[in-house]
This record gives C-alpha cells, sequence and structure tokens, in this order.
C-alpha cells in the first residue's frame, strides 16, 4: 500500500507486545499505537480518514464504533495462505495489481539486535555450521511455566523434543561441525533442557532474545527446523531455508511464505508420525544447498 500511496500516512494499532515488535522499525509505518482498549482505539480513529482492520476476527469489535469509514478484511478462505488473502486485501484497495516483489515478510533489526546476537554466539568457532531449533509452540509459551501442569507440552502442533534431538545427533555424525541452536520464550525452558541433556553443546539462546533479536539471529543460521509457530515466520522473513513439520494445521494455509525451493514442508494428521530420519535427509539437503546461496548481510 505504501509503495503505491506514497503521500498516504499509515499509522498501526495493535494489541500486543509482539504485534509492536513486528512492526518496530518498519519504514512503512508513521506510527506505531500499543493498546487493547477498544475506548481509545475508537479515539484515534478519529484523527484519520479511514480504518483498515486485517485481523478480521478481531478488528470488526475494535472498530465497531468508529465515526470514519471502515474496510475490514474478510475470513480468509481455508485453501489459500493467510499472507496471500492479505495482499490480495490491499490489492482491492489500492487498485495495483501484486507482483513478486511484495510477496514477503519485512522485519526490521537495528544494530543493537544484531549486537546482542554477535555477544549470544561469541564463543562459536570459525567453521561451525549453526542449525536453529525452536521447539515449542502457542500453548508452550503460555502454559509451559506450568510445572505442575502436565499437559503443557501436548499440543498437537508441537513434535517430540527426542525427535529434534534426534536430528541434531545425527546431523552431528553427519558433519561434526554441525552445532544447534535452541530458540523460544522463557516459558519453554522445560523443552530446551530435555534438548540439551541430549545434545548438550546446544546453544541455548531459550528466553534470552527478543522477537527483533531473534530475527537477527536468523542471518547467523544455515537452516531453521520448526514445527508451526512465529518464529517459522521470522525465519522466512530473513530468507532463511526452512523445515517446517506439520501435523493438524496446513502449510498451504500457516506454512513458510513465500514458497522458496528451500522450504521443505513435511505434514502428517498426527506430527508425531513424522520420522526424525526424514527431517534430517531435508535439512541434510539444505546444507548442501544452502552453502552454494550468496551469503546475507549481517547489517
Amino acid at each position: 500500500m505504501k509503495k503505491h500511496l506514497p503521500e498516504a500516512r499509515f499509522d498501526l494499532v495493535t494489541p500486543s507486545r509482539r504485534g509492536a515488535s513486528v512492526f518496530a522499525n518498519n519504514p512503512h509505518i508513521d506510527r506505531l499505537y500499543r493498546t487493547r482498549s477498544r475506548w481509545r482505539v475508537c479515539r484515534l480513529t478519529e484523527k484519520y480518514d479511514i480504518a483498515i482492520g486485517l485481523q478480521w476476527d478481531k478488528a470488526r469489535d475494535y472498530l465497531s464504533d468508529a465515526r470514519i469509514p471502515t474496510i475490514v478484511i474478510d475470513e480468509p478462505a481455508h485453501d489459500r495462505h493467510r499472507a496471500d488473502a492479505t495482499l490480495e486485501f490491499a490489492q482491492k484497495l489500492v487498485g495495483r495489481p501484486i507482483d513478486q516483489s511484495d510477496r514477503h515478510y519485512v522485519l526490521c533489526p537495528a544494530p543493537a539486535d544484531f549486537a546482542t546476537i554477535s555477544g549470544h554466539l561469541a564463543g562459536v568457532r570459525i567453521g561451525e555450521i549453526l542449525v536453529g531449533f525452536h521447539l515449542g509452540t502457542g500453548r508452550t509459551e503460555l502454559r509451559g511455566w506450568q510445572w505442575f501442569y502436565r499437559g503443557r507440552a501436548k499440543d498437537p502442533r508441537i513434535w517430540p523434543v527426542a525427535r529434534y534431538a534426534a536430528v541434531a545427533r545425527r546431523l552431528r555424525e553427519i558433519d561434526p561441525n554441525v552445532r544447534s541452536v535452541l530458540t523460544g520464550t522463557r516459558n519453554e525452558r522445560f523443552l530446551a533442557r530435555a534438548f540439551s541433556r541430549a545434545v548438550p553443546d546446544a546453544i541455548n539462546l531459550v528466553g534470552k532474545t527478543s522477537l527483533l533479536e531473534l530475527a537477527a539471529l536468523m542471518r547467523h543460521l544455515r537452516v531453521f527446523v520448526t514445527n508451526d509457530n512465529g518464529a517459522l515466520h521470522v525465519a522466512c522473513a530473513a530468507d532463511l531455508p526452512v523445515v517446517g513439520v506439520f501435523g493438524p494445521t496446513f502449510p498451504e494455509r500457516t506454512g513458510m511464505f513465500p514458497p522458496r525451493p528451500y522450504h521443505v514442508a513435511i505434514r502428517r494428521p498426527a506430527i508425531e508420525d513424522i520420522d526424525s530420519e526424514e527431517v534430517c535427509a531435508a535439512v541434510a539437503r539444505l546444507l548442501s544447498f544452502g552453502a552454494t546461496r550468496p551469503a546475507r548481510q549481517h547489517e
């Protein structure tokens, strides 16, 4: 929208800290507001000519009392990727076609984010191949602190930690220079501890990175392995080779975007039916493919 309407001012309202992180430093956003208050959202809209809702399930409620014209995206079709559905919505608003350059995520880590990651990776030796693993998902992020809750890791989207560890150990057997890097929120530290017991030399950054620091970390990794979660999309924003493991969710709808030759989605109706050898083989192929790709800049 900013590309085709450069004279327009685009301000953004988000209810969450994570949403604010996604848009921090974004050159296409003039001002960023963070609030969960419907009343404040309604007051904010009085400054503008139009309000656009990009979350169909929440925007109608937040914008119901707005006194200016509002346009809210429809619920995305189940056979379409949500990013494509959002782009098509924007296409109708600006009346211009989507081209391939529009089909990518934008995250904007600051120099301080790269500096923090450089500090975390200070002990990495020259020649080591860093492979990222993100073990959790929404349920573990919210309930992982509840050590007394036996079902905290029972989300059907989560691939068993033992399978992730088996992939890491097998990759190390194939190439001793491979080293695992773990990412996640502080509530997912129990998953990282289980992984680290099986892979003692893993670099454990679980609970130690913000969203934009995670984006900066992606520039140091050769491949990222995870199930269906937000970190998968952070990896895509960095144009990183990704192996995604999917169970009840569909990669066509919530998986890697945009499709790349170095994005591999492995899906079974039950995620525990995915074998570690299959995932390891996919990662090994991408490591070989990644060796021929141009190096990404870290700035």
